[in-house]
């Protein structure tokens, strides 16, 4: 069990409005937008963790039974109008990225 927590992993996943681009977050802050009708990687971004470790990788078991989301998530802007993708890392850190211009917002 203690390996689950020490090792990276898919932490966050979601699917655009389209159904045709999908996001995902790593344990280790790795966010990677991926095209699925090419299976290729469209955009790779490296999140800023203050532990390069995971996020669990420290934190007590307690703390991880205590709290609400210790883990990253990626999140798509329901308007598939505007292609936002909301990157929340590192316990309370929060990135929003354009990926069509590829710039943070």
């Amino acid at each position: 069990m203690l390996s689950f927590f020490l090792g990276n992993r898919v932490t966050g996943l979601d699917f655009d409005p389209s159904g045709e681009t999908v996001a995902t977050l790593s344990s280790m802050g790795d966010c990677i937008v991926s095209d699925l009708n090419t299976d290729y990687s469209t955009f790779c971004l490296k999140m800023n963790m203050t532990n390069p470790h995971g996020s669990l990788a420290r934190i007590s078991l307690f703390y991880v039974i205590n709290s609400l989301d210790v883990e990253g998530r990626c999140r798509w802007n329901i308007n598939s109008e505007e292609p936002l993708l909301f990157i929340k890392y590192d316990r309370n850190q929060l990135h929003v990225l354009d990926v069509e211009k590829k710039a943070s917002h």
